[in-house]
């Protein structure tokens, strides 16, 4: 359930400097459904045998709405209709300041803090609802797949009419489960700005921004099986279930809200309003964004790489853009005013703009291949020697396309052990782009006293400038390293408008 409080106000100290101040209250409950398909896995119950009196054959520790909560439970004294605890003590402060130092209104220092809550999407917990008791289904890494119950025809329960206390549970189980207290999500932002005008029409900003995101949502599976070094890579492949600590279960996939992001950045920009027939905007951005998963499509979506140590899996964020400079212009092209009547109808009403675009590529890292840590996915490559994998980018673009880092470096790793190379920890092929446009207004006095006519001209990538997408990065890919895609080519699109 969604419910919010809030206030605030602003206060003029003084005529060059104002204050705002503000407060928000969300407390949140976590969304369940009409048919309370929700349900959670205590350890301490399980070691203890403690089993549901809500579905009598459910394996011990799983735990559902009107179950005995543990005594570890954040909330009771029963699991509530949710099952995960509220979270009631979501206070988000904000505050900012405007100030003129000078007086002569063209300087200004702004600074700003706050902190935003965020609440899972709706479907986060689709997969919850189709697990055993409120579903049926099994797994099997091995057997026949015209008999899938050979051996095995005790799992083989269908058909399957009605869920109620006695439903049927497949041993071993895989389930979906929430955490104690739903602990929301939220991020701190802060800024701090200097901006100047430097002539009349012209004023230069200098700015950092920051922002850290807490307890953000993710998953991982709390019974992942545990590498045998006694065994070969095939034999630990193919006791998968049996390496796990919990037994009776197979994955046991839990929410958890302990992840954490960061970005620090360095924004500069310059601003030339439109006057003496043209405008001119610049930008400068100086940043690193750093978490442990840059996409959360709910449980079943992205799962955190390694279960064991989630930092392994913290590196440089998907949209991680080191550098970027963008510009953008307007020109009012002189000719209104020159020779005669006709001469001017032809060589006015001429606008030429564009705007250029230069940054860092997107980062990118090489996964095992081959299941090295037998049950667990999201192993990273080995590097071998120390250094930068990029190669020379002097090399020429065809040497680039055939082999944009080296491949002679990466390998597979050993068979249980982790890769060396880090998350994100490769940097793509950057972007440099410019899109134009030249467009001519005519006036058509015969549609009346507002007739017109514009025609422009359009080119996207207007220098045709391959920019390459990142490599391929299997390394059971024949073109491993090479760059085989790219964004679009140049595009020129012709318009014709006619006002009336």
């Amino acid at each position: 359930m969604l419910k919010g409080f809030y206030g605030g106000d602003n206060w003029r100290i003084n005529r060059h400097f104002t204050l705002n101040l503000g407060v928000r209250y969300e407390p949140y409950t976590f969304f369940g459904d009409t048919m309370d398909r929700n349900q959670t896995f205590d350890l301490g119950n399980y070691q203890a045998g403690v089993k549901s009196k809500i579905f009598l054959n459910a394996p011990a520790g799983l735990l559902y709405r009107g179950d005995i909560a543990p005594s570890t439970y954040p909330c009771g004294p029963t699991i509530p209709k949710v099952v995960a605890c509220s979270d009631n003590n979501n206070v988000a402060p904000r505050i900012g300041f405007a100030w003129d130092p000078i007086g002569d209104g063209k300087t200004s220092i702004r600074g700003g803090y706050g902190i935003f809550y965020d609440v899972p999407m709706t479907r986060a917990q689709n997969n919850s609802n189709d697990v055993a008791p409120f579903s049926y289904g099994v797994q099997f890494y091995s057997g026949q797949l015209d008999r899938p119950y050979a051996g095995r025809e005790n799992l083989n329960l269908f058909p399957i009419t009605t869920f109620d206390a006695n439903s049927p549970y497949p041993s071993p189980l895989q389930t979906y489960v929430l955490p104690s207290k739903w602990v929301t999500s939220y991020t701190q932002n802060w800024n701090f700005t200097v901006e100047h005008q430097l002539f009349s029409d012209t004023r230069i900003r200098v700015a950092y921004v920051g922002t850290k995101g807490s307890h953000l949502m993710g998953y991982y599976d709390q019974n992942a099986p545990i590498y045998n070094p006694n065994l070969s890579l095939t034999a630990n492949r193919a006791t998968i279930d049996a390496r796990r600590p919990i037994r009776g279960f197979q994955q046991i996939y839990r929410d958890i809200n302990g992840l954490n992001s960061s970005s620090n950045a360095l924004h500069v920009s310059v601003n030339k309003r439109f006057s003496r027939g043209f405008s001119v905007l610049g930008s400068y951005t100086w940043s690193k964004s750093i978490d442990y998963e840059s996409i959360n499509d709910g449980i079943g979506g992205y799962a955190t790489s390694y279960p064991f140590n989630f930092a392994l899996h913290r590196g440089p964020a998907d949209q991680n853009i080191p550098q970027r400079f963008v510009t953008s212009f307007l020109w009012e092209l002189p000719g209104s005013n020159v020779g005669s009547l006709a001469l001017r109808y032809l060589t006015g009403g001429w606008r030429l703009s564009g705007i250029v675009t230069l940054q860092s590529g997107r980062p990118f890292g090489v996964l095992a291949t081959g299941d090295t840590l037998a049950g667990i996915d999201g192993n990273y490559a080995n590097v071998l020697g120390t250094g930068s994998l990029l190669l020379d980018t002097g090399r020429g673009k065809a040497a680039s396309v055939q082999e944009y880092f080296d491949i002679a470096r990466l390998r597979n790793p050993n068979p249980g052990t982790l890769g060396t190379l880090g998350r994100n920890s490769i940097g793509g092929p950057g972007f440099a782009n410019v899109d134009a446009s030249l467009a001519k207004t005519l006036k058509l006095p015969f549609l009346g006293e507002g007739g017109s006519t514009e025609m422009r001209l359009e080119a996207f990538n207007a220098l045709n400038r391959t920019n390459f997408n990142n490599p391929v990065t299997s390394l059971s890919n024949p073109a491993f390293g090479q760059l085989t895609s790219a964004g679009d080519p140049r595009i020129l699109q012709l318009a014709l408008k006619i006002l009336f």
